[in-house]
């Protein structure tokens, strides 16, 4: 069924669409446009073929986790895998630190609620960046994420990235 639909999507709508596989938990149009290379225009059409939904209050759009799944796989076999990711950690953790001054800003709350609304493509990124390229590709943002993660107290996920983060810095000994 997914195939079906798949192929008769253009070439452009297929590439849009496997991009946007790396988003967890949704997404907006610059993000979108800087990870996935998607304008307005073909955002549109994929919800208009119910590929995509859009949360008409907020103007986030989501992708249905089996079509996630799916489109994922028909990126990994394009081969694009790896460059979109890259752009999407880089995407993130500059998301990050461009919030960062806020935290201690008038502007907090507005800061603090758009980093909210992105902390599962945050979270994943972050991972990833850790895991694929090393601590120092999310290092700049480290302390706005802390501070996220202490004002709206969520310590157990902030422990889990920075105790990954910690493995990955920890010298690697050769065990007999």
């Amino acid at each position: 069924v997914f195939d079906s639909s798949f192929n008769r999507l253009d070439e452009h709508l297929q590439i849009i669409f496997r991009r946007l596989s790396v988003f967890r938990g949704g997404f907006d149009l610059p993000a979108a446009r800087a990870i996935a290379g998607a304008d307005l225009r073909t955002l549109i059409a994929l919800v208009d073929k119910s590929l995509l939904t859009r949360e008409p209050h907020t103007g986030r759009y989501e992708l249905h986790e089996l079509l996630r799944q799916y489109a994922g796989e028909r990126m990994e076999a394009a081969g694009e895998q790896e460059s979109i990711l890259a752009a999407y950690t880089d995407y993130y953790v500059s998301f990050v630190c461009q919030r960062e001054r806020q935290l201690i800003s008038p502007s907090q709350t507005k800061a603090l609620n758009e980093i909210q609304t992105d902390f599962d493509n945050i979270r994943h990124a972050f991972s990833r960046a850790i895991k694929r390229r090393g601590v120092d590709s999310a290092w700049p943002a480290f302390s706005g994420l802390y501070a996220f993660c202490d004002m709206r107290s969520r310590f157990y996920e902030g422990e889990a990235i920075f105790r990954l983060a910690s493995e990955y810095l920890a010298p690697q000994t050769d065990k007999p």
